[in-house]
């Protein structure tokens, strides 16, 4: 990829936190609890993300509507801060096949990704923003 922001994602990341922000700032939401795990790996054209909780402190609803997460395919970085991932495998049927897209931002060894703005099962009727935090190991 001659993309110098997609370079900068080649690697191997560390799940950090999954959160949702309501759009009205007045609640974040933990999706996947206050320790989760989970991997990202990055190649120059493809990556798999996996995202899951550990049980500590995600209530049981919320648990059976979030986890686990994962999706995989190819990806393409557009207008500098734009991953764009064309689904092959995603834990939402819906997702597969289609464009992903998520805002990100690197600094120094971390990454966030952001959705654009969403209605999620945990929430319903309200909108927010997805966001997820990564560090990177290798």
């Amino acid at each position: 990829m001659s993309d110098d922001a997609g370079k900068t994602l080649v690697g191997t990341w560390r799940l950090l936190s999954v959160h949702l922000d309501m759009a009205d700032g007045d609640e974040r939401v933990h999706l996947l609890g206050p320790n989760p795990t989970g991997q990202m790996i990055v190649t120059a054209d493809q990556m798999v993300c996996i995202l899951t909780d550990t049980g500590d402190g995600t209530s049981g609803e919320e648990r059976q509507r979030t986890a686990p997460m994962f999706y995989a395919g190819k990806y393409r970085i557009e207008e500098g801060d734009k991953l764009v991932v064309r689904c092959d495998v995603a834990w939402n049927p819906a997702w597969i096949g289609t464009d992903q897209v998520r805002a990100f931002e690197i600094q120094g060894n971390r990454l966030a990704v952001r959705s654009g703005l969403l209605t999620h099962p945990v929430r319903p009727g309200r909108q927010g923003y997805g966001v997820i935090d990564w560090v990177r190991e290798a």
